[in-house]
């Protein structure tokens, strides 16, 4: 499905159905923040699905997921230097799959042109959270 409705009552959409959008009707709100692994992660939703996993007593029992285009984890030095305000990631080609129930809420990805203090250079994305939720921590 297109979108999802978090218990904070945000609603994040996916990448499948934004993307079929002229750029002016765009709702910019597939990037999310989610457990993985018991570390916060940054991710673009492509799709929601339900999978079903397991017969239980005849049964099938289905688990709401979302397929993520995941980013890296924050550069260290920029962290650093910024005192953990300003969060660099990458937007990387690894997919992964996680439970919707994973999901803390939606974030803003500013894309910006970087030379990072390690002198990496190359594009970049800023994370933003919505004013009045939980400041970001790594």
């Amino acid at each position: 499905w297109a979108r999802l409705h978090l218990p904070n009552g945000q609603i994040a959409r996916s990448a499948w159905r934004q993307l079929l959008r002229p750029p002016e009707q765009i709702h910019m709100s597939r990037n999310v923040k989610f457990l993985c692994n018991g570390e916060i992660r940054c991710g673009e939703v492509q799709h929601f699905t339900r999978l079903a996993t397991t017969v239980v007593n005849g049964n099938w029992e289905f688990v709401d997921v979302a397929v993520i285009r995941m980013y890296s984890t924050p550069n260290e030095d920029l962290l650093r230097l910024s005192n953990h305000v300003l969060l660099a990631l990458r937007l990387l080609d690894t997919i992964s799959v996680i439970c919707v129930k994973q999901i803390i809420g939606v974030i803003a990805m500013i894309p910006r042109q970087m030379v990072l203090p390690s002198g990496a250079e190359g594009e970049f994305h800023c994370m933003m959270e919505r004013p009045g939720y939980d400041i970001a921590s790594w």
